[in-house]
């Protein structure tokens, strides 16, 4: 349920995001590539690292937990952006809390589910993750 509402509030801030960049603060559409471009870079760059550490650490938990407070977190900074480079920060910084937390969460799901399951829980996970995307 929390990949549901996540994913509604990321749509809800981050469908506008363009506009405002470009219109709010007047940036060009190479500024704002270069923005998603580097915040999608960072998200699957960081699940490498999380990943990794993840699985030493075996605190699955905590870093779900982490990765979902530093996306809740930088949500709301966007109000207080004036310049790209803000923009930027944040969205660095939420693409950061999705790539510590992604890793993390599906190996939860893997290991708590029976191997004859596993389809049918990530299919479950995914389902609620798109209709939040969509929302």
């Amino acid at each position: 349920m929390i990949s549901l509402f996540t994913d509604i509030s990321s749509e809800m801030t981050f469908g506008i995001l363009p506009i405002f960049i470009i219109d709010e603060l007047k940036a060009s559409s190479s500024i704002l590539g270069v923005i998603e471009g580097i915040g999608e870079a960072t998200n699957y760059i960081s699940r490498v690292f999380s990943g990794y550490i993840s699985d030493k650490v075996k605190k699955r938990k905590l870093f779900i937990f982490i990765g979902y407070l530093i996306s809740t977190i930088s949500k709301p900074l966007l109000s207080l952006s004036y310049n790209p480079l803000d923009v930027l920060i944040i969205r660095f910084s939420d693409r950061i809390g999705k790539g510590v937390r992604t890793p993390a969460r599906d190996t939860l799901l893997s290991e708590s589910i029976s191997k004859d399951k596993i389809g049918k829980a990530f299919g479950i996970h995914r389902s609620l993750d798109q209709i939040g995307a969509r929302s």
